[in-house]
């Protein structure tokens, strides 16, 4: 008499499901594109024309 496979063995944890893997990839995904867009000298807050003055240091007004 043949006995049937179980799906998966005891002692491994079963797979991630579909939806985990889609998540993570988009996640990374996103990840990578904040840190290319950081080394390259942009960012989030620079879109738009949102670039800021620079700073007077010397504490005199022009």
């Amino acid at each position: 008499m043949a006995q049937t496979p179980e799906p998966f063995d005891r002692d491994t944890p079963p797979p991630a499901p579909l939806w985990v893997k889609v998540a993570g990839g988009i996640v990374l995904a996103l990840l990578l594109l904040v840190i290319v867009l950081h080394l390259s000298g942009n960012s989030f807050g620079m879109m738009h024309g949102g670039a800021m003055p620079p700073m007077n240091h010397s504490g005199q007004q022009p």
